[in-house]
């Protein structure tokens, strides 16, 4: 007896398990691209690049190379330096997170804008120019300095650019090193809103929303 119920219950595991792989294999069908937006970037390795700004190349050339368009006064920084000491823990690792979406078969863009010398209307177009051609776009909620008022801008004119072209499968990451806010949430969603794309909760307590063709 006991024999008969193992087997069913790992039936039932091998079932769910298959199903999970089914749907993931059916969404590597249509996600195919990524963009990253986050103001506080960091390579590292042998090399680092401590003072990245502008943008990285909308897309690798199918080999898995990007091109990094930085500043001239990008500083390199050699092995052993107190900045491997000191890189904060809300900074992007570009390299493990470009590898994390290679390894799923994903290209990954990156726009980093640059805090010091910060043009709003540029930021937004890289960004816009970007998501027109991503399935996901993953964002920093404090994208300049502490304030999420840009993030909010930029998650309500992917909406509106969404909506103009009569909606398209979308899936919006907002992370923050923070802890995340019942406000957050709701300013998320609010900003989405704002554009056109209304969502509902996914569960009660967490952070997710959906709509037909936005997460």
């Amino acid at each position: 007896m006991q024999a008969e119920v193992f087997e069913g219950e790992a039936s039932e595991v091998n079932s769910h398990d298959s199903w999970l792989e089914h749907c993931l294999t059916a969404a590597k069908k249509f996600l195919k691209n990524a963009v990253v937006i986050d103001n506080e970037p960091f390579v590292e390795g042998p090399r680092k690049v401590s003072d990245v700004s502008s943008v990285i190349a909308p897309f690798d050339d199918g080999m898995g190379t990007l091109e990094i368009v930085g500043s001239e006064s990008a500083s390199i920084v050699e092995p052993g330096d107190s900045f491997l000491e000191s890189v904060a823990e809300h900074q992007l690792d570009i390299r493990k997170v470009s590898d994390a979406f290679a390894e799923k078969g994903l290209n990954c863009a990156f726009v980093l804008p640059d805090d010091s010398n910060f043009d709003e209307e540029l930021v937004v177009r890289r960004v816009l120019n970007s998501a027109l051609i991503s399935d996901i776009v993953v964002i920093d909620w404090y994208l300049y300095k502490n304030s999420s008022a840009l993030t909010r801008r930029i998650l309500k004119e992917i909406a509106l650019s969404d909506v103009a072209e009569n909606g398209r499968l979308r899936f919006i990451c907002v992370y923050t090193g923070q802890t995340i806010a019942e406000q957050v949430y709701e300013d998320i969603k609010e900003s989405l809103k704002g554009g056109g794309v209304h969502v509902d909760s996914v569960d009660e307590g967490v952070f997710s929303q959906k709509n037909k063709a936005t997460l």
